[in-house]
């Protein structure tokens, strides 16, 4: 490995459930920010690829790029359980991860699960979706608009961007797999939470007052705690999920760790 690169061998992710997925990290020389390849696979880092991540990361770390080699949850080092392959929770896990490091959302995974979850809703009548093409394609167009209003009168009032595109794309998805009628109690989940632990970093400090957040990743745990909400149920919804909300701001805040930094490294 060239000498102008450093490798953390064992780095932890939170997410924003708590778990905490393994990862190890290649660092070029010299301050960042950086590009990042990320690589998410559940071949345990330890050993099952490492002899061929040896070979591979270090030449991409000598040309300039952050290399994160990251354990699926339920695989090698990282928390949780593996119930199968491509589930929607590992795709999450995935958008979280890229999001926490990069406050990127990219095209590449969010437009693929959009149009998934509008061709799913077709089989609704099959009960091979929760919502049908209709309700699908109403809570994806809202879930955008949403947030890209939001995005527009925040842009207007301060001439600064509160969040990217990404998120917009993001809560689309959000609608076309569950309806436009989650919207509400996702936007709910992910603005209580991501308060709650943004206000505890910086009053603890590891998070500068001003420095923007991703929203991302609470989005996206959201989205996946909405799937199991019983509309039936006699107490009213935002109760219950703000109480789920809280519970989430404080198992994140004792398990939080620094936040990784493509600059700095990882303390």
């Amino acid at each position: 490995m060239a000498a102008t690169t450093t490798v953390k061998e064992h780095i932890w992710i939170p997410l924003p459930d708590g778990r905490r997925l393994a990862a190890r990290m290649w660092l070029p020389a010299g301050e960042g920010p950086f590009p990042a390849i990320l690589e998410y696979l559940p071949y345990r880092k330890r050993d099952g690829t490492a002899p061929r991540d040896a070979t591979t990361h270090p030449v991409f770390a000598a040309e300039g790029y952050v290399c994160l080699r990251v354990d699926i949850a339920g695989t090698g080092d990282s928390e949780g359980i593996c119930l199968g392959e491509y589930l929607q929770q590992e795709q999450d896990d995935a958008l979280a991860v890229i999001d926490w490091q990069t406050q990127f959302l990219p095209d590449a995974i969010s437009l693929p699960l959009l149009w998934l979850g509008l061709l799913i809703s077709l089989g609704h009548g099959a009960g091979f979706a929760q919502v049908d093409p209709a309700t699908a394609i109403i809570g994806a167009a809202a879930g955008y608009l949403v947030l890209w209003l939001v995005f527009q009168l925040f842009l207007l009032a301060t001439g600064k961007q509160g969040m990217g595109y990404g998120d917009f794309k993001l809560l689309a998805v959000v609608g076309a797999w569950l309806g436009w009628q989650a919207l509400p109690m996702v936007l709910l989940m992910a603005s209580t939470a991501g308060a709650l632990i943004g206000g505890a970093l910086m009053a603890s400090g590891r998070l500068a007052r001003g420095k923007p957040m991703p929203f991302g990743p609470w989005l996206a745990i959201a989205g996946w705690l909405a799937q199991f909400y019983d509309p039936s149920n006699e107490v009213p919804y935002f109760l219950i999920l703000g109480a789920i909300a809280i519970g989430m701001g404080v198992v994140l805040l004792l398990v939080s760790r620094p936040v990784l930094a493509l600059k700095k490294g990882v303390r």
